[in-house]
């Protein structure tokens, strides 16, 4: 680790060059950098470059020694920023899903790519360099909340360099990412629900869209369902595991039942609605046996979360449905709540939300209630006048 380091002006080829004398122990290191500046030019410009050659050189190294004292590895001040992700990468790894790991991989791996091109070292990083790498982003041609995804993570990583001394400020809070814009809701009808599960009458589908119009669950919930969550007795259900792609060594995956689950809300128990009893008994029926997952795919593990998802939007071309995401039918369910008179706390605890602001997307309230509100008003002003 550099201990101390002094530099001087020195006239050579017409320029002016900065001598740094970096001393290692008893040793030193003598560095030649060309300023640029003329002899014959004003000096004091080439004394600005020294001065803050000296400063930067003196900050790395209170920021190696501080390094060092957490018991950091100062050597990453001089790695590229590549480096930096995957170690950011490895202590992380214990603490995220195996799909949030996997898609942080991804965004880490492609971006350590093209920063370590434009800055040699981690150090080196500013928020020209973020902005160039979003820009690349956006000229692939890259959707707007992808971009903005990447900006966040990239966010976080340095914010987290900042908290561990490798870098005094974080670069990529100066670069503006794109808003999150609302999605449109093109919520269906009750006509066409009910063509929906006229259709689904018999179908393999049936039950897992039941639960999801019915109890708002996830594909991932519905997925890691499994006999024991059943209460027969007492007709309950209780939710408390989640299905989630896992990936081997070789780069294969395979789902497993988890009950590590999105959000502590998620935990959360509901009655057994007849129908929903009824339909679970002729699954039950049909499975064999009473242990074990509720769905299970053609090679005997837990339905994968993704294939229902595809099997349900094969579905709907099949019958000339309109296309919505097997996801949107959680939007359905809070939306039929809401303009039922149910409070959105309350649709929040139906659908194991952990912020109310994510409920707020959720439930579509019909245009409608506008009108309603406005009579309640009315009523109001006429009361007082």
């Amino acid at each position: 680790m550099t201990q101390k380091c002094t530099g001087y002006l020195v006239r050579k080829a017409g320029y002016y060059h900065i001598v740094l004398a970096e001393r290692f122990g008893k040793g030193r290191k003598l560095r030649w950098i060309r300023t640029g500046i003329r002899i014959g030019e004003p000096r004091y410009l080439a004394e600005r470059i020294l001065r803050e050659k000296l400063r930067r050189l003196h900050e790395d190294a209170k920021r190696a020694e501080q390094i060092t004292q957490w018991g950091g590895d100062a050597g990453l001040l001089s790695a590229p920023p590549s480096c930096y992700f995957a170690q950011w990468l490895e202590t992380r790894k214990y603490a995220l899903c195996e799909r949030s790991l996997r898609l942080y991989e991804r965004i880490l791996r492609k971006a350590g790519m093209y920063l370590d091109e434009i800055a040699t070292e981690l150090r080196e990083l500013n928020a020209d360099h973020i902005q160039r790498y979003l820009e690349l982003l956006a000229y692939e041609h890259k959707a707007p909340s992808t971009i903005r995804l990447h900006g966040v993570v990239l966010r976080a990583v340095l914010e987290d360099a900042c908290a561990r001394g490798y870098l005094a400020h974080n670069p990529a809070k100066r670069v503006p990412v794109p808003r999150e814009s609302a999605r449109q809701w093109s919520g269906w009808d009750e006509d066409t629900q009910r063509k929906l599960l006229y259709g689904l009458k018999g179908h393999p589908l049936e039950l897992p869209v039941h639960l999801a119009m019915v109890y708002g669950l996830r594909c991932g919930e519905i997925c890691g369902l499994r006999w024991e969550d059943i209460n027969w007795d007492d007709s309950l259900l209780y939710i408390r595991r989640n299905a989630v792609l896992t990936y081997d060594t070789d780069g294969s995956s395979r789902v497993i039942q988890t009950e590590t689950m999105k959000t502590q809300a998620s935990r959360r128990t509901f009655p057994l609605h007849p129908q929903t009893r009824t339909l679970m008994r002729v699954r039950e029926e049909q499975a064999g046996e009473g242990n074990g997952a509720i769905f299970i795919a053609k090679n005997g593990r837990p339905m994968r979360p993704d294939g229902l998802s595809r099997r349900f939007c094969h579905f709907l071309q099949q019958n000339g449905l309109p296309k919505i995401r097997f996801h949107d039918l959680r939007h359905l369910c809070a939306t039929a709540l809401a303009d039922r008179g149910c409070e959105l706390t309350e649709v929040q605890a139906y659908l194991g939300h952990a912020s109310i602001q994510t409920t707020l997307r959720y439930a579509h309230l019909n245009p409608d209630n506008n009108a309603n509100v406005f009579r309640i008003m009315q009523n109001a002003l006429t009361a007082v006048g």
